[in-house]
C-alpha cells in the first residue's frame, strides 16, 4: 500500500460491504470526499487532566451509483454488523463489525442529482494518547492484505503455515526463518511445475474497476540447484471459483542465495470479487526447494513489509 500521508491524485475509490448473512455488496464508485476520522473519548482525573480510554472511529462516503436495487440492498443490511472496505488507487481502509447508516440528500431543484451518503462508526480501545487513527483489528488502513498470515510463523497442521493452503507442493514444513532472529518461522516446500503451488486467500471484495496490486516474498534457496518458480495474484468469487490469474514471468534464486521477489500488475477483475490470494507456484524450468517468508499482497506499488491487515 502507498504511504497514507503521501499526496496523490487520480483514480477512483470503491466502497464494498460484507456480512455473513448477506454476503458481499459492491457499491460502485464513490465521490471524491471520503472521510475517516477518530474522536478521542477522555475520562477526567480527580487532580485535573484526563486519560483517553477509547476512540469513536467513523467513516462517511458519498455514493455515486444510487439505483433502487442498491438502496434496497443497503436497507436490508442495516440490522447486520458489516465489514466496510474503502479501496482507492493506492490505499485500502477496513472497518469491521459496524452498523451502517444511510442518508439521502435532495435539493428538490429540477435537474440536480440526489446524493446517497453511507456512514458508520464504532468504538475501539485507544493504543496511545498520540494515536490519531490507531491500527486495530476493527479499524485500520490495510497495508498487507495477508496480515499475520504473511509471516508464516505458525504451523496450522501438516507442515503448512497458518492461513495457507497446499495444492501439489511437497516437502512441507514450518521452520526457523532464514531472515534471522526476530522473524520467527518460514514456510518450506518444493514445487516443480505450474500444478504445484501454495496459496494464501483473504476476503477482500473488489468491484470490476481497474486496480493495481503488488505481491512480494522473501525466498531462500535451500536446494542443490537453482530454484525456479512464479508468484502471482488470483481473485475468486463468492462461490470460491477462480476469476482472474495474474502471474510473474519465471523467477529464480541461485543455489544458497536468498532474495525478495516482487510482481506488480494492473488489471480489471472479470467479475465481482470476494477473495484475493497470493500464490507461489513452480514452473516448467525445474524444481524449486525453498523457504519463503514475509509474503505481502498490497494495493499499489511495492512498500516495506508489514503484517497489519
Amino acid at each position: 500500500m502507498g504511504d497514507i500521508l503521501r499526496i496523490y491524485s487520480g483514480g477512483s475509490t470503491q466502497v464494498n460491504l460484507y456480512d455473513s448473512t448477506n454476503g458481499v455488496l459492491h457499491l460502485g464508485f464513490a465521490g471524491e470526499d471520503i472521510i475517516v476520522e477518530s474522536e478521542p473519548q477522555a475520562v477526567p482525573l480527580s487532580r485535573g487532566g484526563a486519560v483517553e480510554t477509547k476512540q469513536i472511529v467513523s467513516f462517511e462516503a458519498t455514493l455515486l451509483e444510487t439505483d433502487s436495487t442498491k438502496i434496497d440492498n443497503l436497507i436490508a443490511r442495516k440490522g447486520y454488523l458489516q465489514e466496510v472496505y474503502i479501496i482507492g488507487i493506492d490505499h485500502a481502509y477496513k472497518m469491521r463489525d459496524c452498523f451502517i447508516k444511510i442518508k439521502e440528500i435532495r435539493t428538490m431543484k429540477g435537474g440536480e442529482a440526489h446524493m446517497l451518503v453511507l456512514s458508520g462508526q464504532r468504538y475501539q480501545e485507544s493504543v496511545s494518547a498520540a494515536a490519531d487513527l490507531p491500527e486495530s483489528d476493527y479499524c485500520q488502513f490495510i497495508q498487507n492484505i495477508l496480515g499475520a498470515f504473511g509471516a508464516c510463523s505458525t504451523d496450522g497442521g501438516g507442515g503448512i503455515a497458518t492461513g495457507w493452503t497446499n495444492d501439489g507442493a511437497t516437502g512441507l514444513s514450518v521452520d526457523t526463518s532464514h531472515l534471522g532472529g526476530g522473524f520467527g518461522n518460514e514456510q518450506r516446500c518444493t514445487v516443480s511445475d505450474a500444478g504445484d503451488m501454495m496459496y494464501c486467500r483473504v476476503r477482500f471484495p473488489l468491484d470490476q474497476q481497474s486496480i493495481k496490486m503488488t505481491v512480494s516474498v522473501y525466498v531462500d534457496n535451500i536446494g542443490g540447484v537453482t530454484a525456479n518458480f512464479n508468484i502471482g495474484i488470483r481473485t475468486r468469487n463468492a462461490a470460491d471459483a477462480v476469476l482472474d490469474t495474474n502471474t510473474s514471468e519465471n523467477l529464480s534464486v541461485g543455489v544458497g542465495a536468498d532474495a525478495r521477489q516482487t510482481y506488480t500488475v494492473t488489471f480489471t477483475p472479470s467479475a465481482a470479487v470476494q477473495y484475493v490470494e497470493f500464490w507461489f507456484t513452480g514452473n516448467a524450468v525445474g524444481n524449486a526447494q525453498v523457504g519463503f517468508d514475509n509474503a505481502q499482497l498490497e494495493i499499489g506499488s511495492l512498500t516495506a513489509y508489514v503484517e497489519n491487515a
